[in-house]
Protein backbone atom coordinates (compact mmCIF):
# COMPACT_ATOMS: atom_id res chain seq x y z
CA UNK A 1 0.00 0.00 0.00
CA UNK A 2 2.88 2.39 0.69
CA UNK A 3 4.23 1.80 -2.81
CA UNK A 4 0.91 2.83 -4.39
CA UNK A 5 0.74 6.06 -2.39
CA UNK A 6 4.32 6.92 -3.37
CA UNK A 7 3.47 6.42 -7.04
CA UNK A 8 0.53 8.77 -6.79
CA UNK A 9 2.70 11.48 -5.28
CA UNK A 10 5.32 11.10 -8.02
CA UNK A 11 2.68 11.22 -10.78
CA UNK A 12 1.06 14.31 -9.27
CA UNK A 13 4.43 16.07 -9.06
CA UNK A 14 5.28 15.14 -12.67
CA UNK A 15 1.94 16.44 -13.95
CA UNK A 16 2.37 19.77 -12.17
CA UNK A 17 5.84 20.16 -13.72
CA UNK A 18 4.51 19.52 -17.24
CA UNK A 19 1.72 22.07 -16.83
CA UNK A 20 4.19 24.80 -15.80
CA UNK A 21 6.41 24.08 -18.79
CA UNK A 22 3.65 24.93 -21.30
CA UNK A 23 3.48 28.61 -20.35
CA UNK A 24 5.97 31.43 -20.45
CA UNK A 25 6.22 35.17 -20.57
CA UNK A 26 7.00 36.09 -24.15
CA UNK A 27 9.46 38.86 -24.90
CA UNK A 28 8.29 41.81 -26.95
CA UNK A 29 10.50 43.72 -29.34
CA UNK A 30 9.06 47.02 -30.51
CA UNK A 31 5.65 45.82 -29.28
CA UNK A 32 5.75 42.54 -31.24
CA UNK A 33 5.73 39.20 -29.35
CA UNK A 34 8.93 37.35 -30.24
CA UNK A 35 9.45 33.64 -29.58
CA UNK A 36 13.20 32.94 -29.39
CA UNK A 37 14.16 29.26 -29.49
CA UNK A 38 10.58 28.28 -28.64
CA UNK A 39 7.12 28.10 -30.20
CA UNK A 40 3.73 29.29 -29.07
CA UNK A 41 1.31 26.71 -27.71
CA UNK A 42 -1.69 28.35 -29.41
CA UNK A 43 -2.50 27.29 -32.98
CA UNK A 44 -1.10 29.57 -35.69
CA UNK A 45 -0.46 29.81 -39.40
CA UNK A 46 2.75 30.95 -41.07
CA UNK A 47 2.31 34.18 -43.03
CA UNK A 48 5.89 34.92 -44.13
CA UNK A 49 9.59 34.87 -43.42
CA UNK A 50 12.04 37.69 -42.74
CA UNK A 51 15.77 37.92 -42.09
CA UNK A 52 18.11 40.19 -40.15
CA UNK A 53 19.70 41.51 -43.35
CA UNK A 54 19.58 45.29 -43.63
CA UNK A 55 21.50 48.09 -45.33
CA UNK A 56 24.00 48.39 -42.45
CA UNK A 57 24.94 44.70 -42.56
CA UNK A 58 25.29 44.77 -46.36
CA UNK A 59 27.53 47.86 -46.29
CA UNK A 60 29.64 46.34 -43.50
CA UNK A 61 29.99 43.06 -45.41
CA UNK A 62 31.02 44.85 -48.62
CA UNK A 63 33.51 46.97 -46.67
CA UNK A 64 35.04 43.92 -45.04
CA UNK A 65 33.86 44.91 -41.58
CA UNK A 66 32.52 42.59 -38.90
CA UNK A 67 28.78 41.95 -39.24
CA UNK A 68 28.33 40.25 -35.84
CA UNK A 69 25.13 41.11 -33.96
CA UNK A 70 23.82 40.07 -30.59
CA UNK A 71 20.55 38.11 -30.55
CA UNK A 72 18.80 41.25 -29.29
CA UNK A 73 20.12 43.32 -32.19
CA UNK A 74 19.14 40.61 -34.69
CA UNK A 75 15.63 40.42 -33.22
CA UNK A 76 15.25 44.20 -33.54
CA UNK A 77 16.27 44.13 -37.22
CA UNK A 78 13.97 41.16 -37.92
CA UNK A 79 11.02 42.96 -36.30
CA UNK A 80 11.83 46.19 -38.19
CA UNK A 81 11.96 44.28 -41.49
CA UNK A 82 8.68 42.47 -40.72
CA UNK A 83 6.92 45.70 -39.74
CA UNK A 84 8.16 47.39 -42.92
CA UNK A 85 6.76 44.53 -45.02
CA UNK A 86 3.48 44.66 -43.08
CA UNK A 87 3.10 48.40 -43.76
CA UNK A 88 3.54 47.65 -47.49
CA UNK A 89 0.78 45.03 -47.26
CA UNK A 90 3.08 42.11 -48.10
CA UNK A 91 2.50 40.16 -44.87
CA UNK A 92 0.21 40.26 -41.86
CA UNK A 93 1.35 38.84 -38.52
CA UNK A 94 0.70 38.76 -34.77
CA UNK A 95 4.11 37.46 -33.63
CA UNK A 96 7.47 36.23 -34.88
CA UNK A 97 9.28 32.96 -34.18
CA UNK A 98 13.04 33.57 -34.28
CA UNK A 99 15.17 30.72 -35.63
CA UNK A 100 17.81 28.99 -33.51
CA UNK A 101 20.61 30.87 -35.29
CA UNK A 102 18.89 34.24 -34.71
CA UNK A 103 19.16 35.34 -38.35
CA UNK A 104 15.65 34.58 -39.61
CA UNK A 105 12.12 34.92 -38.33
CA UNK A 106 8.85 33.25 -39.22
CA UNK A 107 5.89 35.60 -39.09
CA UNK A 108 2.76 33.98 -37.70
CA UNK A 109 -0.91 34.81 -37.33
CA UNK A 110 -2.80 33.17 -34.46
CA UNK A 111 -5.90 31.21 -35.49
Amino acid sequence: MVLIQGSIIVCSFANSQIAKRDTAIVSKVRGVPVFVMCEPTSPYEVTGNVSDTDAVSLIDALGGEDTYRTIKQSCEVIVDNAQRRQKRGKINFDAIIISDDGHTGTCIKFI
